[in-house]
């Protein structure tokens, strides 16, 4: 890890001990966050919401007691269903799907599935279908029964096969096959496409589960798969499993430049089976057993453990990683900073736009005219120092209106704007062009990383009922949106100029400086050049989108070439071994919009004609 992921690997510690690092990972969970896949921790987010309950449950049910045990279905009832509301709600792109997705108030309904099947089976008796011995079933015995004392006879059991009718019982054998169904329908196709979770689809895999806990029986073909022996010793595993499993792909990641190597589940698997053995049968089996270890010995060890944890948490976090150990020049930490946030061009604007909130300064040229505005995503945002930087030098005053996953073409939305509502791009782009028009803007720059709205985010257009479409249809919509955009700034005797898109790295920066430093200084140039993007690469991923630039002909539309200010020969350098030019595989940093900044100065005589037009 380098000093960063250290840190944070600190925090999560810290949180993980305290059950609640699904708020960690809620608050961290932003545009330019560290990668999740590289947190060892990452997956205790749903063991701190279990813990949540656990905590809580004991007691609402203390306050519940006096109503009556009967009262309790109804109550489950109603709180599992004001929580799956909530999910359903608050999960919605634009509302908070990261609170949604790590927060406790969104996944208790999940939780509470369990107490709705034992309250039932409590209310039930006789009447569930999966029961054959009543006084078997824990809750009823816990519950509604008095303990047996020694030496009374046992009481009654009931059957539930003898009271049901025929067809109940054909109901009942045949549920747990649609429960079965249900997890694997989920488990096929909700990877297919974006599905938003937790949400009411979730309840397909949930009702699943409780089908076949409520319906199944000893002896039917479902029960008998699920207690067959390779099944139960996955299960005698599964803890192991759950928390072996995402550090042990963390810390492969992090061996290997941020990215699995190929060939790695042939291993891997053996390998996470291996360790949740001995894990299970040398700590988890032995700390369960009270005869090998006893509750003092547990609670003496554990505590000498939990204190050391700590304190190891806690060097991390307030050392900052301990930078020192990486070994990285100051000037190369310094140098993955970018300019986001730049004056208040940033995220806590209001969104949507309102008339007057939606653009930034870029300049501290304060004359009454504005020379341009320059409109995009974040690669715009973070570009703004360069834009300044040339209309400082040309006594130029220039604006911009940026915001996040929104390409600036008119009549384009991206569909998964997670932190707004879902037409906001359009809105903001519609918002340019009436400033454009009211005050004769005569030039308007264009910057976002293109490739993402064909390859990572869905996106339609404004007038279309289309949603789902494949790539291919993305940069037809994209074309579309293009020459849209052109010819309406076109009417009104506006220029458009794009800004190429910035050459992609294929691992994160921090990744290839740490796999560069662990190398003599004799080989790390030759490592650097190596690990960093090459030009056929850009050019096979770009490829589709310069062919939409270039073949955009209208005398108002101009495309300014970024590659080669960024590519040497055969590479596209991530930066030197003091610098680097990418804040992460395709932001750039302070240190990298040099590049930009002189091509801005290059093409000076091009742009200010263009101000005359």
């Amino acid at each position: 890890m380098d000093h960063s992921q250290l840190k944070a690997f600190g925090l999560t510690v810290l949180s993980v001990s305290g059950f609640v690092s699904n708020f960690v990972y809620w608050q961290n969970s932003g545009y330019f966050s560290p990668s999740f896949e590289l947190l060892p921790l990452m997956h205790t987010w749903s063991l701190a919401i279990e813990e949540q309950f656990y905590l809580l449950f004991p007691v609402l049910l203390v306050f519940l007691w006096r109503l009556g045990q009967r009262r309790f279905l109804h109550f489950f009832l109603f709180a599992a269903f004001v929580s799956l509301l909530f999910a359903e709600w608050s999960g919605r792109p634009y509302r908070a799907p990261d609170a949604a997705f790590f927060l406790a108030p969104a996944r208790f309904w999940e939780l509470l599935a369990g107490s709705i099947l034992a309250a039932l089976e409590v209310e039930r008796g006789c009447n569930h279908p999966g029961t054959i011995n009543l006084n078997s079933t824990v809750v009823r015995a816990s519950l509604l029964q008095p303990l047996d004392l020694p030496g009374k006879p046992e009481k009654p059991t009931c059957s539930a096969i003898n009271t049901l009718s025929p067809a109940e019982f054909r109901v009942g054998k045949v549920m747990p096959f649609f429960g079965i169904f249900m997890i694997a329908f989920s488990l096929i196709f909700f990877g297919e496409k974006e599905i938003q979770h937790p949400s009411f689809y979730t309840l397909i895999p949930v009702l699943g589960v409780m089908i076949i806990i409520w319906f199944a029986k000893p002896g039917d073909p479902v029960s008998n798969l699920l207690a067959s022996p390779a099944l139960v010793f996955v299960g005698l595993l599964s803890y192991s499993l759950y928390l072996w499993h995402v550090p042990l792909l963390a810390f492969i990641r992090l061996s290997n430049l941020g990215e699995l190597p190929e060939g790695v589940y042939y291993w891997f698997f053996p390998l996470l089976l291996l360790l949740s053995l001995i894990s299970w049968r040398f700590i988890e089996s032995p700390c369960r057993n009270q005869q090998r270890v006893p509750t003092r010995l547990f609670i003496f060890s554990m505590s000498g453990v939990w204190t050391l944890i700590i304190l190891f948490a806690f060097a991390f976090w307030f050392n900052d990683g301990f930078i020192e150990r990486q070994g990285y020049p100051d000037s190369l930490r310094h140098s993955f900073l970018n300019s986001w946030g730049y004056g208040k061009c940033i995220e806590s604007e209001i969104f949507p736009p309102s008339k007057n909130n939606y653009y930034c300064e870029v300049s501290s040229q304060r004359k009454k005219k504005v020379d341009f505005i320059l409109t995009g995503d974040s690669h715009a945002i973070v570009s703004i120092p360069a834009f300044s930087s040339f209309a400082e030098q040309n006594g130029l005053r220039g604006i911009a209106a940026t915001h996040t996953t929104c390409p600036p073409f008119l009549g384009i939305n991206a569909l998964n704007n997670k932190n707004y509502q879902a037409n906001d791009c359009s809105i903001l782009s519609d918002q340019v062009y009436s400033q454009v028009k009211k005050y004769r803007i005569p030039v308007v720059f264009m910057a976002a990383s293109w490739i993402y709205y064909t390859n990572y985010v869905p996106i339609a257009e404004v007038e279309s009922d289309e949603k789902h479409l494949d790539k291919e249809a993305y940069f037809a919509i994209m074309a579309r949106g293009l020459a849209r955009t052109v010819k309406k700034y076109g009417e009104i005797g506006s220029q458009v100029i794009i800004i190429g898109p910035v050459p992609h790295q294929r691992f994160l920066p921090q990744e290839i400086y740490k796999a560069v430093y662990r190398l003599p200084k004799i080989l790390r140039e030759e490592k650097l050049n190596q690990l960093s993007s090459s030009v056929t690469a850009y050019y096979e991923q770009q490829n589709e989108f310069l062919k939409i630039f270039t073949n955009e002909s209208s005398p108002n539309f101009h495309y300014l070439d970024i590659s080669k200010y960024y590519c040497n020969g055969e590479r596209c350098p991530v930066g030197t071994l003091e610098t680097s030019y990418y804040g992460d595989s395709d932001h750039l940093t302070i240190a990298g919009i040099e590049g930009l900044k002189l091509m801005l100065h290059e093409h000076r005589d091009l742009i200010l004609d263009l101000f005359q037009k």
